[in-house]
């Protein structure tokens, strides 16, 4: 998620990585998931 938030580009992270640019795109919006899970429990 770092990466993703300091600007990088799917395709930066994943050379950076050595992961698929499809596995860094789905463990971003399972993180952005569980981030969106955590505030709408936090405004209960």
């Amino acid at each position: 998620m770092h990466g993703y938030l300091g600007g990088k580009s799917y395709q930066e992270i994943s050379n950076e990585t050595g992961k698929s640019e499809k596995a860094i795109g789905n463990a971003l919006q399972r993180a952005r998931s569980k981030i969106k899970n955590y505030f709408l429990q936090e405004v209960r």
